[in-house]
């Protein structure tokens, strides 16, 4: 089913034109997922389906690129409930970037989604916005609050969908609600090859990623 307020085909285009200006393929992309075919690949290009919230948090360290540049959606129905400064998850970004594993020729971070910390996250970004579970439920139109529940405890994450109006409602990016662990991951099989306890949100993975290719790129 087509989502109500994310343009797929234009996500779809999205995500192939970012693909193409770092030269990544469907079939090299695969190292990062565990998926069976490429298919999967194409249908996120055509923008027959989505990418689930787990493969586009991995889909934005690949390409160093906000979830917020990749969606290609239109909130203007869910104007932000706060204006307050936001929280910060990282007491210092300096240390987080000294937590990250250092990366090799021919691998890269890729972050992990820690569901019970990303519910923390957004149970406190309720909080500072003074909205309660009753509020996001009616805000996102979902039957019950049992969904909006099983987030703050951690025990699901938001669809892509559910996030990009949780995130407009709360007046954060998308990146902002997501606490991830780091990974490094092998480009050329994809085998997991270290993990580091370093808990930060996707936004800051991203400005390390982003920084860190930037190092590359300059040495080249």
């Amino acid at each position: 089913m087509k989502s109500t307020i994310i343009d797929t085909t234009a996500t779809g285009k999205r995500i192939r034109s970012l693909m193409n200006e770092i030269g990544l393929t469907t079939l090299n992309a695969k190292c990062f997922y565990d998926i069976s075919c490429s298919q999967t690949f194409h249908k996120w290009l055509s923008g027959a389906v989505l990418p689930t919230v787990e493969h586009l948090v991995i889909l934005a360290a690949v390409l160093g690129t906000p979830m917020e540049e990749i969606i290609v959606a239109d909130t203007t129905a869910y104007p932000a409930k706060t204006k307050k400064p936001l929280p910060a998850h990282e007491e210092n970004l300096a240390e987080a970037a000294c937590d990250l594993p250092i990366c090799d020729c021919g691998q890269m971070l890729v972050p992990d989604i820690d569901a019970v910390a990303t519910g923390k996250r957004i149970n406190q970004l309720m909080i500072d916005a003074e909205m309660t579970v009753r509020d996001i439920q009616k805000t996102l139109g979902t039957k019950t609050t049992q969904a909006v529940y099983n987030w703050i405890r951690g025990t699901r994450l938001p669809s892509v969908e559910h996030l990009v109006v949780l995130a407009a409602t709360l007046g954060v990016s998308m990146d902002e609600l997501i606490v991830v662990d780091t990974v490094v991951l092998s480009m050329l099989d994809g085998i997991v090859i270290e993990k580091k306890d370093a808990k930060i949100t996707l936004a800051t993975a991203i400005s390390l990623i982003r920084a860190e290719n930037a190092k590359t790129t300059a040495r080249r």
